[in-house]
Order: C-alpha cells, then structure tokens, then sequence
C-alpha cells in the first residue's frame, strides 16, 4: 500500500489498526521488540516511497485526563515510536464515551471538550520539545454533523493550538456529498479548516460487500476550505487500490476529476487494457458505496421492499465465471484471493433468505419480506398495574418467550440451555404507558455498574421506533429510535439503572431524561430476577397511545457469563444475548427503521 501510494502521489499513511492492540487497547505499553522492529520496516517503507508515516493512538477508552501518570505514559510511547524516525502523530478520540467517566477528570474538567483541549495541547508541547518537526493531528469525539455535541466541537476549536489539525468525515460518518460549504460551516466551529477523514472505500461496516466504484460527490474546490484530504480503504488491499486510485486522480487535480475515466484508468493501469471489462461483473457489482443499496443489499440488511432473486443468481453466475477467467492470470491472483469469497458467502445468504419463512414468493418470482411474520400484539390495561417488578400478574396476558438456540444472537457456545439462562416478556399498555413485563432466569446475576457500563454486564434490551407507520420504509436513524439498557443492579451493593446509546443518533427534537421519565420496578426472584418497565406516552408520536397504534420493538437479554474460553470476549468475560425478533438473519439494527418487528396496540 506505501508502494502504491508513492506511485499515486498520495503523501500521508495514518497507521491507526484497532486490531493492533498497542494502537488502542494496550495503548499504555510499549510496542515489544519484534512488533517495534516491524513497525520501523513500514516506516523506512513510507519514507522511500516519499510517504509520511503518521502514527495515530487512541487511548480514549481508559485514559484518565487529570493524570500525570497516564500522560507520562503516553508521552513515553510516543517517544518511543519516534526513535523510528516518526515525526507525524495523531491522537484518535474517535468512538469514546461523550462524557467523562473518570471521577477525578469530573472534579478537574467542567467538560469533556476542556479536557480533551487539555491533553491536546500539553501533548503537543510535549512532542514539540522533543523536535521541531513533530506534529500533531487530532480526531475529536464529535466528528460529523449528524449526531454529537456541537458545544464540544466548538469549545475544543477554541481551546486547542491553531496549529493542530483536527479531523471531520463530512456532514455524516459516512457522507454522499462533501462540499466547500460544509467544510467552512465545520471550520467555523472547529476555529481552523478541517481535515477531512473521508470513510470511502471502507467497508468494515458492511463486510459482505465490496466497494469498487470510483470516489464521487467531493467537490472541486474542496481545497480550498481544507487543511488536507485521506481516504480510509477496505480491508482488502489489493481491491482497495482501485478506488484509491480514483481519490488520487481527485487529489491531484479536482476540478478536472472525472469520476467514469478514472475507475477506467485504475482498471487499466493496475491490470492491463483489457483490465475494465474483466472485472467489469465485479466493477458493476459493487459500484454502489455505504449510503446506496445494491443488488445484494436486501440479503445482509432488512429492507421492506420486493427483491428479485433470479437476477441475483444470474449475477453471482456472472462473477463466478469472471473468477474462472482471471483465475489463471498471474496479474489478477491477489485480487482474485480478495475477490472470491464474496461469491459463495453471497449465495449461501440467498440460499438461507429463499427458505427463510419471514419473506413470501410473489406471482413475479420476487421475493418480499412479510409484514406479519415479527408481529407482535399488546393488550389492553384495563386498570392501573401496581409496578413492584412481581412478573405473576402479567401471567394471564400473551407473553414473549426467549428460550430456544435459534433465538441466541451471541454466545451460543456458552449457552446451558433455558434453566441456565432465559426470558419471559410481557407487553401491555394504557393510555399513559406502554407496559414491558420481564421475568429472567439468570442464576448467576453480574452488574458492576450502574449508568453508562451497564451495557457490559447483565441486562435487558429494549430497542424502540416509536413512530414504526410513519418510518416503515426507512433505512436511517430519524430521532424515533432508542436503545434501552436496563440493569437490576444485583440486589446486593450496585441499584438498578438504565443507559440509553444515543452516542451515534441524530439529535432529537424532543430530549427526554429518561432516567426520570421511565418508570422501572425490580424483583429478586428464586431463578434470577423480575422486573416492570413502563415508557410514557410522550415518547410516542402525538403524544399519545390508541389502539391500531404500532410500534416497533425488539427485546433482548443478556447474560455475562463468569467463566468463558472466549477469548475474542470483553474483560475476559463470555457474553449470551436472546433475542425476540422471530427472523434472526435479520436481528433488529437501531439505526434501521426497517429491521424493527412490530408491535400492534389492541383492546
């Protein structure tokens, strides 16, 4: 890629792996001497192909701001990394909590934006006394537009050094258009011009999909309301390097950048004259980028829309055959490795989405998704329920059960079966309250935390669209949907308490305190605990709760296992999550509209 990247007149790489995990999650130690050596290798690699190797950290998860002792250890990190002949660093703050966490940086910080500007600037002084040539790049935590604090945004613009750089992805984590225009919109709040983080051609997102189509919607005097411009690519090298090739020819000269010639120029120049119409199956394929379906799209993601299955088989014959013509080609054996697994694991999904009961076979030879198939119905409350988190008197009503394998979304390999763990979940409402009823077999409760931290321990899961008719269709986040972690606490020294993740949704028109608003009652019970939840009308739309009324809701539980040989699980603990959602290829996805099951009001 360094090679590549000198060859295209790209100047900077940003080494930012969160799979190494010296980068982020052992970001306090040191790199060993086998890992430091390999590193020093990319490193003269960058600098003979005239390429500045930029070293990102991001200790944002566990760094504590008002600590001498963390900031000595990152200093002495980063010293430690520039004896490579590092110059470049950046500080990734990107994906932490938006608060502060640490009870000493509350005491010391009134913000988090103070407390990022903090270690901002004194890292900076600090690599500047080492040498002049240092510098320094930051990613804040609010990055884009759609979703974040703007008052952090601003009060980190204007406490943090001028000469800092600091990053923006556009008007969204994944942005259509990128305008001169919103650059300086952003600048203004930032204090300085930014650098844009453009998130094209990744696809850790979506990893069923490649993106091979060339970079489109920049604008052509985006330079000018910039410090500087860097793409982040697949996880596949070597079909990253065709779209890359199209932000290089942007680069270079953006107002003459024609997106068709330089995906055909790319084609031709990485893999010979007749390199666009052998990969053109393939080219055609996955031309479309994060925020545009493609042909596939409704196999991986719930869309509410007929889909024609034939046309799918007819293309993955196509890019099969594609395969088989390159596959002898000296030219096209890396891209071909990348390229192959996309086929058969396509086509295993479109086998399990044909014989999947949650989608009908329309008189077309179209396949559509069922509108009754995840259909819930709540009852009627004819009288006030006393909420003491005793589950018997939701008994008598329909119930939710979570308790087969097919419903287990993670941790299969950990689960004993329903007396280990499961649930029992009733829906009611009133005209003032829909009503959630849970009964947990959990034996062995874990919940350390209250607040923000729930989310890694035992709880319950409600994510809720509360105007499902209105956004039926939809496929992005509109400010109706919500993610409720709700913890028992464990009975003993932690209370119970709820955390709603909004860290990555739009802002909403109305916010709510949800820890004030949301009624909750718990239960300790014989097999693990009872609870009563019951959300207020005003978090529906209108205000109010009628019959007919829908809903979207999933609910699911999980359950932190103590002992687990998964290693790959948090702090060494094995998580099992159930879920309610009856079709599991699809689990319900919080900034999806369209892969909430429905829940239908009824007297």
């Amino acid at each position: 890629m360094l090679r590549f990247q000198g060859e295209h007149a790209m100047n900077v790489y940003y080494y930012a792996p969160k799979d190494d995990p010296y980068h982020r999650h052992l970001w306090r130690k040191p790199y060993p001497k086998r890992e430091s050596a390999r590193l020093g290798e990319l490193v003269k690699a960058a600098r003979a192909n005239f390429v500045d190797f930029c070293f990102a950290i991001s200790p944002g998860l566990s760094i504590r701001y008002s600590s001498d002792q963390d900031f000595g250890q990152l200093a002495t990190k980063l010293d430690g990394v520039s004896q490579l002949g590092v110059s470049c660093f950046a500080l990734f703050l990107d994906d932490v909590p938006p608060e502060l966490q640490d009870a000493d940086d509350r005491a010391r910080f009134k913000t988090l934006a103070e407390a990022h500007a903090s270690l901002i600037n004194k890292l900076y002084d600090h690599l500047k006394s080492r040498s002049r040539d240092n510098r320094l790049v930051v990613t804040p935590t609010t990055y884009t537009n759609t979703w974040g604090k703007r008052d952090y945004i601003e009060e980190l613009g204007a406490l943090v050094r001028r000469e800092v750089p600091m990053v923006w992805t556009g008007i969204d984590t994944f942005s259509p258009v990128i305008t001169s225009a919103q650059a300086n919109g952003w600048g203004k709040l930032l204090k300085r011009p930014p650098l844009v983080w453009d998130n094209f051609p990744v696809n850790d997102a979506e990893p069923w999909r490649l993106h091979l189509g060339p970079l489109a919607g920049r604008a052509p005097d985006l330079a000018g309301a910039t410090q500087g411009f860097f793409a982040n690519p697949m996880i596949q090298a070597r079909a990253s390097m065709i779209p890359l090739s199209t932000v290089a020819d942007y680069l270079w000269n953006p107002p003459a950048y024609n997106p068709a010639r330089s995906l055909a120029r790319a084609a031709a120049d990485q893999y010979g004259e007749d390199g666009a119409r052998l990969l053109e199956p393939f080219l055609k394929t996955y031309a479309a980028y994060n925020w545009d379906d493609n042909l596939f799209t409704p196999l991986f993601y719930s869309r509410r829309y007929p889909f024609d299955t034939s046309a799918m088989e007819k293309r993955l014959a196509q890019l099969d055959r594609t395969l088989q013509e390159i596959a002898g080609m000296p030219k096209f054996q890396e891209l071909a490795a990348e390229l192959a697994p996309f086929v058969p694991r396509t086509r295993k999904r479109l086998d399990e989405v044909l014989a999947s009961p949650a989608f009908e076979h329309l008189p077309d030879g179209r396949l559509a998704p069922r509108e009754d198939y995840d259909t819930i119905q709540a009852a009627w409350l004819p009288g006030l329920p006393m909420l003491d988190g005793d589950f018997s008197k939701w008994e008598a009503g329909r119930m939710i059960t979570l308790d087969q394998k097919t419903q287990i979304m993670r941790g299969a390999n950990l689960w004993k079966g329903p007396e280990n763990f499961s649930a029992r979940v009733a829906l009611t409402w009133d005209s003032e309250y829909l009503y959630i009823g849970v009964d947990v077999t959990d034996p062995d409760l874990v919940q350390p935390a209250i607040g923000r931290g729930i989310e890694e321990g035992d709880v319950v899961i409600l994510t809720l669209q509360t105007a499902f008719r209105r956004n039926y269709s939809g496929t992005n986040a509109t400010g109706d949907e919500y993610r409720f972690y709700f913890s028992p606490g464990n009975f003993a020294g932690v209370p119970p308490s709820l955390f709603s993740n909004e860290d990555y949704l739009p802002p909403r028109n109305r916010p709510h305190d949800h820890a004030q608003e949301i009624r909750t009652a718990w239960l300790k019970t014989a097999k693990g605990y009872s609870g009563d939840i019951a959300i207020p009308v005003s978090y529906f739309e209108g205000g109010k709760l009628v019959e007919g009324y829908e809903i979207g809701l999933g609910v699911a539980v999980q359950d932190v296992a103590r002992k687990s040989e998964d290693r790959k699980s948090r702090n060494g603990l094995g998580q099992i999550v159930l879920i309610s959602k009856k079709n599991s290829l699809f689990p319900v996805y919080l900034s999806n509209p369209s892969s909430y099951p429905r829940v239908v009001l009824v007297k």
